[in-house]
């Protein structure tokens, strides 16, 4: 089950480019995230995780658990890198960043292990992109 994390960060429309890439966003930054969209088969625990030296820290974010469609959060890590997690007791250890946890930053795709759960969606406008817009 993967999960699409859209990262909006201007006029445009949503296209959605999935890649099971491990990925984790700028620290140095801060960064307005909105919910806009669920879709799970169980309750979990949805947030975003940066690491030090005891290795990952997890931030939850109790309305996008709760599937909060429009919920919008600041973060701002300090500087730390950060992605996103997600917790379920259905998962199993072949997703690596925790117990029943996975991470955006795993680094197996979608078929071996650490298993990645989140996928990229990537904001266009038609006129820059128009084999992605077809008549």
């Amino acid at each position: 089950m993967a999960a699409g994390i859209c990262l909006f960060t201007g006029a445009g429309i949503w296209v959605f480019f999935y890649t099971p890439a491990p990925f984790t966003l700028d620290g140095g930054k801060s960064y307005t995230v909105t919910f806009v969209g669920s879709y799970a088969g169980d309750k979990s625990k949805v947030g975003y995780f940066t690491k030090d030296v005891g290795g990952y820290v997890f931030t939850e974010v109790p309305n996008w658990s709760n599937r909060t469609v429009g919920t919008t959060v600041a973060i701002s890590t300090g500087g730390k890198a950060w992605g996103f997690f997600i917790n379920n007791t259905l998962f199993d250890a072949a997703l690596a960043c925790g117990i029943n946890t996975a991470c955006s930053d795993a680094t197996g795709g979608f078929t071996a292990a650490p298993n990645q759960q989140f996928a990229v969606c990537v904001c266009v406008r038609p006129q820059a992109h128009p084999a992605a817009f077809p008549s």
